[in-house]
């Protein structure tokens, strides 16, 4: 019984440039988490407000897709409607406003998308 079919292996070795571009991404990724962090606390915002701020930086810096955000908004959008049935107002008005930190994200996300495809062409 004789295979007609080749193997062929590819190793891809990563260039030195694109590891020193990736470690001063993750480098950059940190010093802007830390200053996110250290800004939130001398104006005192809420916890939901800083990580807000950050997973926007990162989101675009890393093109996380927008959908991954859409998600968390569908599903805070449905913790808002069952504690309004549940007559929780307090709850209900924080998952509204993690609805408007996840939209107005998602927003920002699809705008720094159609802006770096108009710029590839």
């Amino acid at each position: 019984m004789k295979l007609d079919r080749e193997l062929v292996f590819e190793i891809n070795i990563p260039n030195i440039r694109e590891g020193i571009f990736l470690y001063g991404k993750i480098g950059l990724s940190f010093l802007l988490l830390v200053f996110l962090i250290q800004i939130g606390r001398s104006f005192e915002w809420e916890a939901s407000s800083i990580l807000a701020l950050s997973y926007l930086s990162i989101s675009v810096m890393w093109n996380i897709s927008s959908k991954v955000v859409a998600f968390m908004a569908l599903i805070f959008l449905l913790l808002t409607m069952a504690s309004l049935v549940l007559k929780n107002d307090g709850w209900s008005n924080d998952f509204a406003v993690y609805v408007f930190y996840c939209l107005t994200i998602f927003l920002f996300q699809e705008i720094v998308l159609a802006v770096r495809e108009h710029y590839r062409r």
